[in-house]
């Protein structure tokens, strides 16, 4: 009985620490599929006949990607450490994780506007007619940006440490 409790309270522990693991990497996942679909109930229109799909909103997290990397690296870490301040790799992944709760809130206050604060109109997306809002979809340009930036200190630090 002792045996078989301990070796389920251990294995409570290994599913426990996997999924804290897991977790900063699930919330960007999670964060940009959500993002797609608030994107998707604004207004996709960039002029009478061209349409901007929400998912390729996606490139500008890319991009902010392409830019911060070698900024960072050659840029921001150095002249940190001219300064004096180690920027460790645990505070690079701290500040990445605040600038991907910062995406999220940002994400939050536009659901809010999007919701309140615009009038409706139906288009279709994804072969079904929604009725969306005529926020434009270039407002959640900053929340991509902020997750590309939180993606740059998290994710390329976790890479580049087990290297």
């Amino acid at each position: 009985m002792y045996v078989k409790q301990n070796r389920d309270s251990s294995l409570h522990i290994v599913f426990s620490l996997k999924k804290f693991l897991l977790s900063p990497f699930i919330s960007f996942l999670q964060s940009l599929t959500t993002y797609v679909l608030q994107g998707s109930n604004m207004n996709l229109k960039i002029t009478e006949k061209l349409s901007f799909p929400a998912a390729s909103l996606s490139l500008f997290e890319i991009v902010s990607l392409l830019i911060l990397i070698p900024f960072i690296d050659r840029v921001v870490y150095p002249g940190l450490l001219c300064i004096g301040f180690n920027f460790t790799p645990l505070r690079r992944i701290g500040v990445g994780m605040l600038f991907a709760a910062g995406s999220v809130a940002f994400a939050g206050i536009i659901e809010i506007e999007r919701k309140l604060g615009y009038n409706r109109f139906e288009q279709d997306v994804f072969n079904k007619t929604v009725n969306a809002s005529t926020m434009s979809v270039f407002y959640q340009v900053p929340q991509y940006i902020l997750q590309g930036t939180s993606e740059a200190l998290v994710s390329v630090t976790g890479v580049f440490q087990r290297l």
